[in-house]
């Protein structure tokens, strides 16, 4: 029966960081055009990508230079896409997901992995990047704002009707802003060349070590600085 190696493996989670990159950057790109709507459910893509990434890099990480069954990882990696807790983490609130992304199992092992050898001051970097100012804003369940962002709906008691043109900016910044801190909290993690070199290996050998490391885009414009008639009302 065909079997897989770590490598194998650790090359799909760098692949999915390249591809939570790539679509983060085009929702930044939307949000600072006004494209509130698009940059939400681009976003939302970004935020499972950076999920499948943690999953994939802490089950290489696990198994170490053991070989693993195709099989058997085939419907390890199903399961967890079909029935992980992708569903509870669009309910969480979206400072929530944020928190939530970075403390579930199997990702809390690569965090306790790979941040043994940080400092005092680069964990507290890490926890001001979890907390940010989403946690002091009440904002939209992650669930809610990306249906509202896709689908017209009505709202309670037919009082009126909900469209992705409705969907605020504040909301959408708060998330985008959450997105990015996950990728900076996973590249922070899994480029530790001291505690996963492996990792960073992989990511040579793929050509992709410096490129992920380039952060610039990964976050939205501060709301002060939106361009001019952007749509979506910042309340």
């Amino acid at each position: 029966m065909a079997t897989i190696k770590a490598e194998f493996i650790l090359e799909g989670g760098i692949l999915a960081m390249q591809a939570a990159q790539a679509t983060l950057r085009d929702a930044v790109k939307a949000y600072d055009t006004g494209s509130y709507a698009t940059a939400t459910v681009m976003g939302a893509v970004a935020a499972e990508h950076l999920a499948r990434c943690g999953w994939l890099l802490s089950y290489a990480l696990k198994i170490e230079d053991a070989q693993v069954e195709c099989l058997e990882f085939t419907e390890e990696f199903a399961w967890y896409v079909n029935n992980s807790l992708h569903e509870e983490r669009l309910q969480q609130s979206l400072y929530g997901f944020t928190e939530l992304l970075s403390n579930l199992p199997p990702l809390q092992e690569l965090i306790d992995r790979c941040m043994g050898n940080y400092t005092k001051k680069e964990r507290q970097l890490v926890n001001h990047w979890l907390i940010d100012s989403m946690k002091t804003r009440a904002g939209s369940s992650f669930h809610d704002l990306c249906e509202q962002a896709q689908y017209l709906e009505l709202l309670k008691n037919c009082t009126g009707w909900s469209t992705p043109m409705s969907v605020k900016a504040n909301e959408v910044h708060d998330f985008l802003m959450n997105v990015g801190n996950s990728y900076g909290v996973i590249l922070m993690m899994t480029f530790n060349p001291t505690a996963a070199p492996a990792i960073q290996a992989t990511a040579k050998k793929l050509g992709l070590d410096e490129s992920l490391r380039i952060t610039k885009g990964h976050w939205p414009s501060p709301e002060g600085e939106l361009p001019a008639g952007a749509g979506g009302p910042i309340s």
